[in-house]
């Protein structure tokens, strides 16, 4: 798709959250930054480096609270579909009380697209319900580095395939590209970046999807903080740690 042929954006969006998430994390309650703005004092590094962009405007976000929010809003799509219920359970661990989303399994056989379909194809054949933590540790499969930038990663491809990204390559991409999500294609690095056109006319559904959600934390908030505790914590654990400094050597 060239510059000047961009198509209408799909008619349902709200059939994939995770990209109106993406292009729209500040409607979700994602705090944006400005573009300028920095980490003074100790710990600067650690909290710079999950500072990304957010496409198509000035600002940045925490890619990790959007990654959060990008599975957050999939489940809750699984949830109004009746694919799944999502409950909280409370059980307690030497005397401490300790609550977990569990998403059980529907009786409905509607149909869902993008990162939903893939959550709900991780329940097994007979499996009746997960944990939240566990059906996202199972769609990371194998462990990666830097799992926040997977699942941004995975939402940008889905952007592209329904003609919101496109990938843009040049002498500078190598630099931009190892700062954000590094995609290594035969003949060099590329990054995606929106068809900006294209993301204003997604701002209608994630308008009405950014209702739903905060619909959801009015009649549940305990239910929706737990929610998104949960996802974030199972990202947070996949992550790998950092390997040991070596030690000092004595002279």
């Amino acid at each position: 798709m060239t510059e000047g042929q961009a198509q209408s954006p799909p008619h349902d969006l709200t059939a994939y959250p995770e990209v109106l998430v993406l292009l729209w994390p500040d409607s979700f309650g994602v705090n944006v930054l400005p573009a300028s703005s920095g980490v003074a004092g100790m710990g600067r590094q650690l909290l710079q480096d999950d500072l990304m962009p957010v496409p198509g405007r000035p600002g940045r976000v925490h890619g990790k609270r959007v990654a959060a929010h990008i599975f957050a809003l999939a489940l809750l799509r699984m949830h109004d579909l009746d694919l799944i219920a999502l409950r909280p359970e409370t059980k307690k661990v030497l005397f401490i009380k300790k609550t977990q989303v569990v998403a059980v399994r529907g009786s409905s056989g509607g149909d869902t697209q993008g990162l939903s379909a893939v959550s709900l194809g991780h329940f097994k054949p007979g499996e009746s319900s997960l944990t939240v933590r566990e059906l996202i540790r199972r769609w990371f499969r194998d462990l990666t580095p830097v799992p926040f930038l997977h699942v941004i990663g995975d939402t940008e491809e889905t952007a592209e395939r329904l003609g919101l990204y496109r990938k843009v390559t040049g002498s500078n991409t190598a630099i931009r590209a190892a700062k954000r999500v590094a995609h290594v294609v035969a003949g060099g690095s590329f990054i995606y970046e929106p068809v900006e056109d294209l993301v204003v006319r997604t701002q209608e559904a994630a308008s009405r999807l950014a209702d739903r959600w905060r619909q959801f934390g009015s009649d549940d908030p305990e239910l929706r903080e737990h929610l998104l505790k949960d996802v974030e914590g199972a990202i947070e654990s996949m992550e790998l740690p950092e390997p040991p400094e070596p030690p000092e050597s004595s002279n």
